[in-house]
């Protein structure tokens, strides 16, 4: 599935970038790769364009019909918002809806966009909240595990 549906096919990254080395400040193209791509390296560029650093992993078709497409996918720690606003600003006919749900760090949201552009959305990083358990519950179906006595 990454090769039909992947970050990098909606906005792809610079070649060039590939086999850039993150964080390291004395790589001889570092300032080079800012002036010219506004990142000093690959991770750099995915994070700010795509906003998570790594391409769709574990892609899966869960509804196709005439009017809905839902896939569900893997990224990297953070929610892959400006690559899916990319895709809305390629297909302002379509609506697009990025819900998002990470428990190990604790933040769960939604984005929506319609025309082109981003209309609205919620996010929350605390899951001790109760706002964090509604989006959890009703984008994901979410459990609350409970812990048995012992």
């Amino acid at each position: 599935m990454g090769d039909v549906f992947s970050f990098n096919k909606i906005l792809p990254m610079p070649e060039e970038l590939k086999d850039s080395e993150p964080f390291n400040e004395k790589h001889a193209k570092r300032n080079e790769f800012k002036e010219k791509y506004g990142a000093y390296d690959w991770y750099d560029w995915r994070v700010q364009n795509w906003g998570t650093k790594w391409d769709i992993d574990e892609a899966d078709i869960q509804q196709y019909d005439p009017t809905l497409i839902t896939i569900c996918f893997q990224t990297a720690w953070s929610p892959p918002q400006m690559a899916i606003g990319s895709l809305a600003a390629k297909f302002p006919e379509l609506k697009f809806k990025l819900a998002y749900l990470e428990e190990g760090c604790g933040f769960v949201g939604y984005s929506i966009w319609e025309g082109g552009e981003y209309q609205t959305g919620e996010h929350e990083d605390n899951s001790s909240t109760d706002a964090w358990k509604k989006i959890a519950i009703d984008e994901f179906s979410w459990e609350e595990e409970v812990e048995e006595e012992s």
